[in-house]
Protein backbone atom coordinates (compact mmCIF):
# COMPACT_ATOMS: atom_id res chain seq x y z
CA UNK A 1 0.00 0.00 0.00
CA UNK A 2 1.45 3.43 -1.05
CA UNK A 3 2.27 5.23 2.34
CA UNK A 4 0.31 8.39 0.45
CA UNK A 5 -2.76 7.32 0.26
CA UNK A 6 -3.64 7.36 4.12
CA UNK A 7 -2.99 11.26 4.18
CA UNK A 8 -5.00 11.84 0.67
CA UNK A 9 -7.72 10.15 2.74
CA UNK A 10 -7.65 12.29 5.80
CA UNK A 11 -7.94 15.60 3.65
CA UNK A 12 -10.73 14.65 1.88
CA UNK A 13 -12.78 13.03 5.28
CA UNK A 14 -15.17 16.22 5.74
CA UNK A 15 -18.70 15.94 6.05
CA UNK A 16 -22.01 18.17 6.64
CA UNK A 17 -25.08 17.29 8.65
CA UNK A 18 -27.02 19.68 6.46
CA UNK A 19 -28.88 18.06 3.53
CA UNK A 20 -29.01 20.90 1.15
CA UNK A 21 -26.54 23.90 0.97
CA UNK A 22 -28.57 26.77 0.44
CA UNK A 23 -28.97 28.86 -3.02
CA UNK A 24 -28.90 32.12 -4.42
CA UNK A 25 -30.25 31.47 -7.90
CA UNK A 26 -30.00 33.82 -11.00
CA UNK A 27 -33.05 33.01 -12.90
CA UNK A 28 -32.41 33.08 -16.62
CA UNK A 29 -35.91 32.46 -17.92
CA UNK A 30 -39.21 31.41 -16.99
CA UNK A 31 -38.67 27.51 -16.72
CA UNK A 32 -35.88 28.05 -14.06
CA UNK A 33 -38.83 30.66 -12.01
CA UNK A 34 -41.12 27.89 -12.19
CA UNK A 35 -39.13 25.09 -10.90
CA UNK A 36 -36.28 26.60 -8.43
CA UNK A 37 -38.69 29.44 -7.31
CA UNK A 38 -42.29 28.14 -7.69
CA UNK A 39 -41.82 24.33 -7.21
CA UNK A 40 -38.88 24.59 -4.30
CA UNK A 41 -39.25 22.84 -1.09
CA UNK A 42 -37.66 25.91 0.43
CA UNK A 43 -39.10 28.66 1.08
CA UNK A 44 -37.49 31.62 -1.66
CA UNK A 45 -37.17 35.42 -1.56
CA UNK A 46 -37.15 37.16 -5.12
CA UNK A 47 -35.28 39.98 -5.14
CA UNK A 48 -36.23 41.73 -9.09
CA UNK A 49 -33.18 43.50 -9.42
CA UNK A 50 -32.03 45.97 -12.37
CA UNK A 51 -28.30 46.91 -13.13
CA UNK A 52 -29.19 50.56 -13.96
CA UNK A 53 -31.19 50.58 -10.16
CA UNK A 54 -28.53 52.17 -7.49
CA UNK A 55 -30.87 50.77 -4.59
CA UNK A 56 -30.51 47.28 -6.46
CA UNK A 57 -26.66 47.34 -6.15
CA UNK A 58 -27.30 48.08 -2.25
CA UNK A 59 -30.00 45.85 -1.41
CA UNK A 60 -28.74 42.72 -3.68
CA UNK A 61 -25.35 42.17 -1.32
CA UNK A 62 -27.51 42.78 1.99
CA UNK A 63 -29.46 40.65 0.93
CA UNK A 64 -27.21 37.54 -0.25
CA UNK A 65 -25.22 38.64 2.98
CA UNK A 66 -28.37 37.59 4.86
CA UNK A 67 -29.29 34.46 3.09
CA UNK A 68 -25.96 33.08 2.78
CA UNK A 69 -25.87 31.37 6.96
CA UNK A 70 -29.00 30.10 6.69
CA UNK A 71 -29.86 26.72 4.82
CA UNK A 72 -33.65 26.95 4.87
CA UNK A 73 -34.21 29.38 2.33
CA UNK A 74 -32.93 30.34 -1.31
CA UNK A 75 -33.21 33.77 -2.84
CA UNK A 76 -33.65 34.21 -6.39
CA UNK A 77 -32.48 37.42 -8.60
CA UNK A 78 -34.51 37.97 -11.55
CA UNK A 79 -33.11 40.64 -13.76
CA UNK A 80 -35.94 43.22 -14.37
CA UNK A 81 -34.42 43.58 -18.29
CA UNK A 82 -34.37 40.77 -19.51
CA UNK A 83 -37.56 39.17 -17.75
CA UNK A 84 -40.24 41.65 -17.47
CA UNK A 85 -42.95 39.33 -18.15
CA UNK A 86 -42.04 37.36 -14.63
CA UNK A 87 -41.94 41.32 -13.01
CA UNK A 88 -45.82 41.64 -14.43
CA UNK A 89 -46.31 38.16 -13.51
CA UNK A 90 -45.87 38.72 -10.11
Amino acid sequence: MNKIFPIILRQHRSFTTSTKLNKIINIKGNDEFLSKVMNSENPVIVNFHAEWCEPCHILTPKMKELIEPKDDIDLAIVDVETHAELVHTF
